[in-house]
């Protein structure tokens, strides 16, 4: 009981986090999907995996769930929030952080408040280092919950949470980037994909492997440069290819990226390096075949779709442009390979 004082005992603590945790284990797909689509966007895509989320990468999910809006417009507050949830413990962060945002403290006494929070700024860069924050995976979470407190304040935090996540995150997740399910996840386990793809597998394996060890001839000499895919190489390939445009841009991209290592996010994988954000030869497979759909299939009128079959059309597209283009570019750039 807090006997009207506002203090928190330790047993409503551990209610709120019993109540947190099961909001979290009941969400936790859509939150691990959606921490790894904004770890990836604006990631340089090097040879390892990507360390976290950054505060860019934070403040753009916070716009694309409709956290920054007009009734909550200072996207400085969740710079604030960011450091906060990714501060080292005892760093002595925190007292900078609340003066750059404008709260009474002991730094720079005296000074005006711009001029103390310009200060403080300062402070917080050189001693965190700017861009080099990474926000993990329980730290995300934690921000959640700070940010269920602040949207429903008058709401028990376990409540708050799950109606945050649900109407916000899950809703991200499902409707606007369509991570979890969509059209093209049935069709990848027909049986006339299945062999579609093993027609074209020599070639697609070749492709593969040349673009798998990219990272490795810039010099990234690490495990996982040779054998999987990872986003940077995904990259250049498309650019490779001019498969990136109006009707195939750099967000479907990363969509399809993230929506192919979904299992990957959620389940643990035998396959060494198959991990949510490199792709094996399968997930490539599926890769090549979402960028067709998307960039072919979904752009044909319903007259033009009339009468043709997905697998087919994908069979002809395979055969007549991207194993002829891909092979051709991989000569033009290795001449003896």
């Amino acid at each position: 009981e807090t006997d009207g004082d506002g203090i928190v005992t330790a047993e409503e603590r551990a209610e709120q986090q019993a109540a947190i945790d099961l909001v979290t284990t009941r969400h936790m797909g859509p939150i691990k999907i959606a921490y790894r689509y904004y770890c990836l966007v604006g990631a340089s895509g090097g040879a390892s995996e990507p360390d976290g989320m950054g505060m860019t990468q934070f403040l753009a999910f916070c716009k694309a769930t409709q956290l920054v809006n007009k009734a909550h417009p200072n996207s400085f507050g969740f710079d604030r929030l960011f450091i906060r949830a990714t501060r080292p413990p005892d760093s002595g962060i925190l007292a900078l952080v609340d003066v750059a945002s404008g709260v009474l403290g002991n730094e720079s006494t005296g000074l005006s408040s711009r001029l103390r929070a310009a200060h403080a700024v300062d402070k917080l860069v050189k001693r965190t280092g700017q861009g080099e924050k990474q926000m993990k995976q329980h730290q995300f979470v934690a921000a959640l919950v700070r940010l269920a407190a602040q949207h429903f304040p008058a709401t028990p935090i376990g409540e708050a949470l799950d109606r945050l996540i649900e109407t916000r995150l899950v809703d991200h997740v499902r409707s606007d980037l369509r991570l979890e399910s969509d059209d093209f996840s049935e069709i990848m386990q027909s049986r006339l994909m299945q062999t579609v793809l093993r027609k074209h597998r020599r070639p697609l394996l070749r492709s593969f492997d040349y673009y798998a060890g990219v990272d490795q001839s810039m010099g990234n000499n690490t495990v996982l440069s040779l054998g999987t895919i990872n986003l940077r190489e995904m990259r250049e390939l498309c650019a490779d290819l001019n498969l990136l445009d109006a009707r195939f841009g750099m967000r479907d991209m990363l969509s399809a990226f993230v929506r192919v290592n979904i299992d990957d996010e959620l389940f643990e994988q035998e396959e060494e390096g198959n991990m949510a954000s490199e792709l094996v030869f399968d997930e490539y497979q599926e890769m090549v075949g979402r960028i067709f759909f998307g960039r072919m299939w979904l752009h044909m009128g319903a007259a033009e779709r009339s009468g043709k079959v997905v697998e087919r059309e994908f069979d002809a597209w395979l055969s007549d442009f991207y194993i002829p283009a891909v092979l051709e570019t991989i000569k033009a750039k290795r001449p003896n390979g």
